[in-house]
This record gives structure tokens, sequence and C-alpha cells, in this order.
């Protein structure tokens, strides 16, 4: 695996450069799995045609892949990445096949279910993770599930 930094400059590439600079030179491509809807390049010029086009003159293989669906719905990470963050939980694991996860530590809060009757955990998690909306982080039945 490669990970690039999404910068201005790599954002400028157009769909040619960014097949040649970054795909076939540095990542050494031989082949590339994509969704039937990827678009890349500099405004999102290229498409899985364009991709395959140039696959086939840099010399890797292209495999553009059917959208998943649930119940209809396409489903995808960034939507449920959205719909976790809405607090719609419930609706973002019926299109997951299982509850969404966030992992943490345990760390100690006011305390204030505890004086409910209600114990709780509070959990410090890595920054940058998606969590769902205040007064929305459980859901009876399918709600999300935490890690320790």
């Amino acid at each position: 695996m490669l990970i690039i930094a999404f910068t201005h400059e790599l954002s400028l590439l157009s769909p040619e450069a960014f097949a040649e600079q970054v795909l076939a030179a540095r990542a050494g491509a031989v082949h590339v799995v994509v969704g039937e809807n990827y678009r890349f390049g500099h405004a999102a010029g290229g498409d899985a045609a364009t991709l395959t086009a140039l696959g086939q003159r840099l010399g890797f293989g292209v495999t553009a892949v059917k959208l998943v669906t649930a119940d209809g719905e396409r489903v995808s990470s960034s939507w449920i990445r959205e719909l976790v963050r809405q607090g719609e939980v419930e609706h973002a694991a019926r299109l997951l096949g299982r509850a969404p996860w966030l992992d943490g530590t345990v760390v100690r809060g006011f305390a204030r279910g505890r004086a409910l009757g209600v114990p709780t955990a509070n959990l410090r998690w890595t920054p940058g993770r998606v969590v769902p909306a205040p007064g929305k982080r459980e859901s009876a039945g399918t709600g999300m599930q935490y890690g320790v």
C-alpha cells in the first residue's frame, strides 16, 4: 500500500500526469481496482474508462467494480461516515451489514451516569475518527459498538 498526501500540487495533476507520475512511476502499479464511478485527476477529469486506456499505455491493468447497494441504496464509505457523523447509526449499520465500530481508551468522566444508576464508559479516541452527533451516540439493538 502506498499512502499519498493529497496536496494542492497533487490536485492539479491531469488524469494522464496522475497515472504516469503516481500510479506507474511512484507506485509501480501492476493492477488498479476502482469503483465504476471513479473519478481522478484535476477537476475529476478522468474516469474508469480513462484509467483503463492509460493503464494499457503505461503497462498496468484496471478493473472497475460495480457499486454495492443495500435495499436499492448505494453503499459508499463516505456516505456511511456521513451517516455516523449525523448520528444515523442504525442506517449506517444497515448499509455496513454490522454496527459501526469506534475504539479508544476508557477515561474518567464526570460520573453523571453512575449518579443516575446507569454507569457509562467514556472513550478517548484518535483525532479524526468519525463519531456520532452529540446526543445520538447509541441506539437500541443495532447502534454503535465501542471497543476498549
